[in-house]
Order: structure tokens, then C-alpha cells, then sequence
């Protein structure tokens, strides 16, 4: 993979371990898991643009009730039409299930998502939401699948 080349040089050029004081396999764990952060978080802010566009009064790519309509495929969405890795979506889809306070952009009721347009009316207020609640490589690990047991 291109990125594990970058980051491996990058690491031995710098420095980083050195500095970090980090073993060199947690360097590139971390290294790594902040350039996935980063990728799932331009991915959310891009979803969110688009599911923000009005003509008029009306969202466009909402139905009448809020709801993210089946045509549109989400970040977090099982089909892997947004381009993140499973491990990604799942992440982001389990951290936006636990979220309840404040009032969620996104949130699922039974197998419908929804945009919350109520509490969060502007692209302004939306984006804020999605900075407030970005995923960091913290989230990242509490969040994925090897920290889940059946």
C-alpha cells in the first residue's frame, strides 16, 4: 500500500520515534489510524454538503420527513459505495448510534437515517455538528470491531 510506504519513510527521516517515544509499530498504528480519521472525516464533511443542498426551502436530497432516502448511499453504509473500508463504516455507524446528547445530526430509527434539520437547520450548524463530533484515532480504536466480542 502506498500510505505504509510514505509513512514508513516519512518515520525514518524525521525522526518520529524518537520524538514520540513511541515503539516503532505504535508509530505506524497511530500514523495510520490518523490518516483513516482523517479520510472518514472529509467523507462525512463532503455527505454533509451534499445532504445540506436546498432549492428553495426544500432539501433536495431528503425526503418530506428527514429521512436519507434509499438512492443515497452514506458513509456508513454497508454497501461500500462511499469508498471507506468495512472497518471505517462500521466505526462511524457504531460511534453514531451512541450518540444522543447533544441532539445527533444523523441518527437511525429502526433501518431508516435520518438528518436532523430541526436542530440543525443551516450547512453552517451541520458542519459545525460534524467538527464538534469528528472521529479521532481514539474513537477509532474504542469503536472498532476488534474491541467487540459476540
Amino acid at each position: 500500500m502506498v500510505i505504509d510506504n510514505i509513512l514508513k519513510c516519512a518515520s525514518e527521516l524525521t525522526g518520529s520515534y524518537g520524538i514520540t517515544g513511541y515503539k516503532p509499530n505504535q508509530v505506524d498504528i497511530m500514523a495510520l489510524t490518523t490518516a483513516k480519521c482523517l479520510l472518514i472525516n472529509n467523507d462525512i464533511e463532503m455527505f454533509t454538503n451534499f445532504m445540506f443542498i436546498k432549492e428553495g426551502l426544500r432539501f433536495v436530497n431528503l425526503s418530506s420527513n428527514n429521512i436519507i432516502q434509499k438512492s443515497i448511499f452514506t458513509p456508513w453504509g454497508s454497501s461500500g459505495k462511499s469508498k471507506l473500508q468495512r472497518a471505517d463504516r462500521d466505526v462511524i455507524r457504531r460511534y453514531y448510534y451512541t450518540l444522543s446528547r447533544p441532539k445527533p445530526l444523523y441518527y437511525c430509527i429502526k433501518t431508516h437515517w435520518y438528518v436532523n434539520t430541526v436542530t440543525y437547520p443551516t450547512i453552517d450548524h451541520a458542519l459545525n455538528w460534524c467538527k464538534n463530533f469528528e472521529i479521532t484515532p481514539t474513537i477509532w480504536f474504542n469503536y472498532h470491531i476488534t474491541n467487540y466480542t459476540k
